[in-house]
């Protein structure tokens, strides 16, 4: 079975095509990182000595959700998202995976960071 057919792949909004608002109204987005990515599959609190990216906009921007998996496309790795980074913005450089009913999201996790086949077909499937 392809990793494809059994999930829907929804990728990041493009960070050129977000639009600033300058409206107080407008929501305010922090942009989910590779640390925020890191402490998700660790399950550890991220450190908080970095200052955050974020932004102001009224564009429709992606997400995350507390139990999303999110892949990351620079270090191929993915995790469930914790309810401390639930609402940061995703960027292109993330994949947001929902899978099908019949596949548990915990073992999808272990099956793209543990199995390269896997990862080959969902790098496949993104081209």
């Amino acid at each position: 079975m392809n990793i494809c057919d059994a999930v829907e792949l929804i990728s990041g909004t493009p960070q050129f095509r977000i639009v600033e608002d300058a409206d107080s109204n407008a929501p305010v987005y922090r942009f989910y990182s590779q640390t925020d990515l890191e402490s998700d599959l660790s399950g550890l609190p991220s450190a908080e000595e970095v200052p955050r990216k974020q932004v102001r906009t009224s564009d429709a921007v992606n997400t995350t959700s507390v139990g999303d998996v999110v892949f990351s496309l620079l270090s191929g790795t993915a995790a469930i998202v914790q309810a401390e980074h639930a609402g940061y913005l995703l960027t292109q450089n993330y994949v947001s995976i929902v899978p099908s009913e019949c596949i548990d999201a915990r073992y999808l996790v272990y099956l793209l960071n543990e199995t390269k086949y896997i990862k080959r077909q969902l790098h496949r499937g993104q081209q």
